[in-house]
């Protein structure tokens, strides 16, 4: 449970004055405008979420909007600042790094194989759905290697794994584990 992220895309709420050669002194107030979901994949705060999650904090080239911030709260409530170090918009994915104090480690989840996936086995998807953090659902691969193109996205999303756990709003970026707990996909639509 240690490595379920649930993620907070906050801007900037903080006016500044351009005239003012005092303005960048200003302390700004941020507001949350959505809500996502990740996964700690190594102890150092590596993790992975969609880019359509972080998507409103990024510049087209990928980097960093100073009025926008990232935030993952683990279970328990620990909250950390993130860092986005990569975005890949054809695959809806991003590599983030929690900002995590000196010789500070966070819970990893184990990897596992989506090859070896077979239709019908078990699997959990676990997310921030609707804000409602560490919620989990189960369901069964009903397919494997499908593409589905998504209004909003980038591009036809190919090689994925189609489940009917229900995946809402706010799932987006959060893991998709196998029984023995280890990581075969992220989540990134829910379909009807």
């Amino acid at each position: 449970s240690g490595a379920m992220l649930n993620i907070e895309l906050k801007q900037s709420a903080t006016k500044v004055d351009e005239d003012d050669p005092f303005a960048e002194m200003t302390e700004r107030r941020f507001q949350t405008i959505g809500f996502g979901s990740g996964v700690v994949i190594d102890r150092s705060g590596l993790a992975i979420s969609n880019w359509h999650v972080v998507d409103a904090a990024t510049n087209p080239d990928g980097s960093s909007r100073p009025d926008h911030a990232v935030y993952a709260s683990v279970f328990g409530g620990k909250t950390y600042k993130v860092t986005v170090l990569s975005i890949s918009r054809e695959d809806d994915l991003s590599l983030l790094q929690l900002e995590l104090a000196p010789g500070e480690e966070v819970q990893a989840v184990e990897l596992g194989s989506s090859e070896r996936l077979l239709i019908g086995e078990e699997v959990a998807a676990i997310g921030n759905p609707h804000g409602k953090a560490n919620s989990i659902t189960f369901g069964v691969v009903s397919a494997k290697d499908q593409g589905i193109k998504v209004r909003g996205r980038w591009a036809k999303l190919e090689h994925l794994i189609e489940t009917d756990a229900a995946i809402n709003g706010g799932n987006s970026g959060g893991a998709l584990l196998d029984m023995q707990g280890r990581l075969v996909g992220i989540n990134s639509a829910g379909g009807g």
